[in-house]
């Protein structure tokens, strides 16, 4: 049987030991001179031999070869010379920027504007007697609007949820104009063909609304502007949407008066205890946009 010097890998597939291989049937091919030069060229030399590092041996690894770095200087392009970029030494931006040249009136305003601290919650605001006012305004105005009509949850349908939202509305000067509290539909809960089908809406854009003044500027025509109090909300709809009733509100008529800090938790209504059936759009509603 052959016998080998060192033993072999592991990976290497070992012949059984009871079978015996013979070689003399194997025909022995002399390798010619060009042959025999190569594969005298590519094997190792005694020298390289010794060269060669070993598991285990302590010789040091070669030194990592530095990368080259590029000695191109980097120029800002012209399109960025009018823009403040990052750059890798941060400075304060009262050195890109300052007031002194924006009028008194307009500095009051970005003033009071970084300084208010307008409610997050209804729990905050139902404790200031201002705001209990202008949520029972935006509560007459739904109203009046007939928005919506006060009905028990039917059996297997679902109500969408409401929030306040509150905001400090400023004049030009700084002054406050008026506090905001506008209810706000959570669409996020409707259901794809359930309560709401197509959302698409046509936008005018700003490129149009620019032709119509340049127009107007040439032919000198005269442009008024109006404003439509909650022109967003007279949409009708045409799906069957319920809405859980607002926080603070318990019907037709009612006034929301401050009260102390409470829980201010929104109860998720069952089948038969009243919710709002809406009748014309809301903000927050997918579909109100289309509207």
């Amino acid at each position: 049987m052959q016998q080998y010097k060192y033993p072999l890998p592991a990976f290497f597939p070992q012949h059984p030991t009871d079978v015996d291989i013979g070689y003399e049937d194997v025909e022995v091919v002399p390798l010619t001179k060009t042959e025999q030069a190569q594969s005298d060229s590519s094997s190792p030399s005694a020298g390289d031999t010794a060269a060669v590092e070993l598991p285990g041996s302590s010789t040091s690894a070669p030194p990592p070869q530095q990368l080259r770095t590029s000695t191109r200087v980097s120029k800002r392009p012209e399109w960025l010379q009018d823009y403040i970029i990052m750059t890798a030494v941060r400075t304060s931006l009262s050195d890109d920027l300052t007031y002194e040249s924006i009028c008194p009136e307009y500095r009051a305003y970005l003033s009071a504007t970084a300084s208010s601290r307008d409610p997050v919650s209804f729990v905050t605001a139902i404790q200031d007697q201002l705001w209990c006012a202008a949520m029972n305004i935006e509560l007459r105005a739904l109203e009046e609007n007939k928005t919506w009509t006060l009905t028990p949850l039917p059996p297997g349908k679902k109500a969408i949820g409401c929030k306040w939202i509150f905001r400090t509305k400023f004049k030009s000067d700084g002054l406050v104009d008026k506090l905001k509290a506008r209810l706000v539909a959570q669409g996020y809960n409707q259901q794809f063909g359930v309560d709401y089908d197509e959302t698409f809406a046509l936008v005018a854009k700003m490129t149009t609304v620019r032709t119509l003044l340049t127009v107007a500027a040439i032919k000198h025509w005269s442009v008024n502007q109006m404003d439509v109090s909650n022109a967003f909300l007279h949409g009708d709809l045409q799906e069957e949407v319920y809405m859980t009733l607002p926080q603070g509100y318990t019907g037709y008529g009612c006034k929301i008066t401050p009260q102390r800090a409470e829980t201010g938790g929104v109860i998720r209504p069952r089948t038969g205890d009243m919710v709002c059936k809406l009748v014309k759009s809301l903000y927050g509603l997918k579909q109100a946009p289309r509207q």
